[in-house]
């Protein structure tokens, strides 16, 4: 039995994590998690490396948004990863909801409350993100 489309969207809030082969330029599925969402029902989310890439390891700006997730606590994530929380990508809540009801997508679990709350502080004094962001996505 399929869950309407409403009431998976319910579950798509701040803290979610899902794993998803929807990214169209990405060739395998990849994990994510919502951090917020704006007045229109989009959804801003990051991603979940397995390492950080050379390139932001070398911008202290954005490496200091590199947050470890840790797979003892993540049960579903095979080695402690990180979470890009320097890259803000914008998804269609429906969308989303819709991908999860055709088998595309899968909620995965959520991000436990410390770790929400210190993401949220992070990407809140970051100057990388715009007031206009902050205020749709990190309040």
């Amino acid at each position: 039995m399929q869950l309407p489309i409403k009431l998976l969207e319910q579950e798509l809030k701040r803290g979610a994590i899902l794993h998803s082969n929807i990214f169209e330029s990405i060739d395998h599925g990849k994990f994510f998690a919502i951090i917020g969402e704006d007045d229109n029902n989009v959804v801003g989310a990051f991603f979940v490396n397995s390492k950080i890439n050379d390139f932001i390891s070398t911008k202290p700006k954005l490496l200091e948004l590199q947050y470890k997730l840790h797979c003892t606590i993540y049960k579903f994530l095979n080695y402690d990863s990180y979470l890009c929380c320097s890259d803000l990508i914008k998804i269609d809540k429906t969308s989303l909801a819709q991908s999860i009801s055709k088998g595309k997508s899968t909620i995965k679990g959520n991000l436990i409350e410390e770790d929400l709350k210190n993401i949220l502080n992070n990407v809140n004094k970051s100057k990388i993100f715009s007031e206009q962001e902050k205020n749709k996505f990190f309040k």
